[in-house]
């Protein structure tokens, strides 16, 4: 019997629970920094992310009532 060699050897990933600290304080850091630069992960104000909501939401809407028009005006279309 071989000994248990090394867990990389092996193919196998260490568990993060195994980790020490500072890997994985490493790791958040060059996580944060990847991310810095991508607008859907930063950070936005409460105020701002509720003015957001609003305009989405008002868009939505407005959308999804032009869709209903566009489909009735369709079915007028077909009957005729």
């Amino acid at each position: 019997m071989a000994g248990a060699g090394n867990v990389k050897d092996s193919g196998e990933e260490i568990p993060p629970f195994f980790m020490p600290q500072r890997y994985k304080l490493l790791f958040k850091v060059m996580e944060d920094h990847k991310n810095s630069s991508r607008l859907g992960r930063k950070p936005m104000p409460q105020d701002v992310k509720q003015k957001l909501a609003q305009v989405s939401k008002a868009y939505n809407e407005f959308k999804t009532a032009e869709k209903t028009l566009i489909d009735i005006e369709k079915a007028m279309q077909m009957k005729t």
